[in-house]
């Protein structure tokens, strides 16, 4: 069986009084746990949509408008978000184009570990600064950076602080929307 399964997924944004577009039209393919997948196009040719849709973070106006997305055997795209949280830890991540705004500037780097290890329950409060300071280490971050603000960061330390927030839910999938956009040449 396949980690993930998209079938004849359609993804269509609906804007109120506009006419609707279809960004995904009936896109399928398989992937196999261990497997790199890349997909290049055009700007605007739905590629961020699709990673949108099959970790479900897409939000209005875009919709699922048709189609499955099966993870681990498991129809993900009907889901409600309580279900969706379950599914993420261990399961499926995604690390946006821009840390620039994926993280919250009035928030420490330390407490954007600490939201998602007590949403997820599988760091132990105890555990939970050190676990922090080895996923930074993973993305060649020191523990200093759990005390910064994302303001006081460059664009490729919040890029890294995002990737090791992603790689925090110890998911089998994940999901790069343009990960190395912030990066410098050498990190990338």
């Amino acid at each position: 069986m396949s980690l993930l399964q998209i079938e004849d997924l359609t993804v269509v944004y609906e804007p109120r009084g506009a006419q609707p577009t279809t960004a995904v039209d009936r896109v399928s393919l398989s992937l196999e746990q261990g497997e790199f997948v890349g997909l290049v196009g055009e700007s605007g040719s739905g590629k961020s949509t699709l990673g949108f849709a099959i970790t479900r973070l897409a939000k209005a106006p875009a919709r699922i408008a048709s189609g499955r997305i099966v993870f681990d055997g498991t129809d993900i795209a009907g889901m409600g978000a309580e279900e969706l949280r379950a599914q993420r830890r261990g399961g499926f991540a995604m690390v946006l184009q821009s840390g620039m705004n994926a993280l919250n500037p009035v928030r420490s780097v330390g407490h954007h570990f600490a939201d998602v290890f007590a949403a997820h329950g599988h760091v132990p409060a105890p555990r939970r600064r050190a676990r922090a300071v080895e996923l930074l280490d993973k993305v060649q971050l020191p523990a200093t950076v759990l005390d910064r603000y994302p303001g006081e960061l460059s664009g490729g330390m919040r890029q890294r602080v995002s990737i090791a927030l992603a790689l925090s839910l110890e998911p089998r999938l994940m999901v790069f929307d343009e990960p190395t956009t912030a990066l410098d040449v050498l990190v990338q």
